[in-house]
């Protein structure tokens, strides 16, 4: 059973855990954000990468409109990238053709504004705080 959730004046239903996309804000389907920290493994070679991002590329495949961030590590090697996506699964499907070059670290994440999160801190410590009941 779905729950409804108040925050900012919109309505927020948490759907059951099967549902791909796990949430639903004013009867949409929301998309997600997912943190995909790479390390490459050993004797991965910059070549090796670059030909697996061109063919992917190429293959239509890398879904740049869902590549929100793209670091690398100084040193090389490592790096993140921040992906949009409303089902994990996609993430996975998305990530899968780099599995035997890189390994990946995978969470889903928020945004918290400053001013915002300080003062839910602040609520927090004054115990005004409304924790969301899933």
């Amino acid at each position: 059973m779905a729950q409804d959730l108040r925050h900012n004046h919109q309505q927020t239903t948490i759907l059951p855990f099967t549902t791909p996309a796990a949430v639903v804000t004013n009867g949409k389907a929301s998309s997600m954000l997912y943190l995909c920290q790479f390390t490459w493994f050993p004797n991965t070679s910059r070549k090796d990468v670059a030909e697996r991002v061109v063919r992917q590329h190429e293959a239509g495949r890398n879904k740049p409109e869902n590549i929100k961030a793209w670091y690398n590590l100084v040193g090389g090697g490592a790096g993140f990238l921040v992906v949009d996506y409303d089902d994990p699964r996609k993430v996975t499907a998305f990530l899968q053709p780099y599995m035997d070059v890189m390994s990946f670290d995978v969470r889903a994440i928020t945004e918290n504004t400053y001013e915002e999160t300080v003062q839910e801190m602040k609520n927090i410590l004054n115990g005004t705080d409304e924790p969301i009941a899933l």
